[in-house]
């Protein structure tokens, strides 16, 4: 038994040793509140190509061509994890202008 832990042990500090490890476990949390880095980056693709996007695909695809699979693919393109990350960071003007 005390043989089986020292090996486990052993395995274990060499594998956070190897190279690479420390540069990973050393990167700095990135930024997810409202207005921190990542969410400033979302918002700025959301503002310059995605917003353009999901609504020319909405209007082409449910209302010209009647297809229903429009809000699946959207959802899943991304939306849905877009809206997420708008509630999660309570940021209600930008779940507003989705509203709209």
């Amino acid at each position: 038994m005390k043989v089986g832990r020292l090996v486990f042990i052993t395995i274990t500090i060499v594998a956070l040793n190897l190279p690479g490890t420390q540069y990973a476990m050393a990167q700095p949390k990135a930024k997810f509140s409202r207005n921190g880095e990542i969410h400033a980056e979302v918002m700025h693709i959301w503002n310059t190509y995605y917003r353009d996007y999901f609504s020319s695909e909405i209007e082409r695809r449910l209302f010209q061509q009647g297809d229903v699979y429009v809000l699946y693919d959207v959802q899943i393109g991304g939306l849905q994890s877009f809206v997420e990350m708008t509630r999660r960071c309570k940021d209600t003007q930008q779940i507003a202008a989705l509203v709209d």
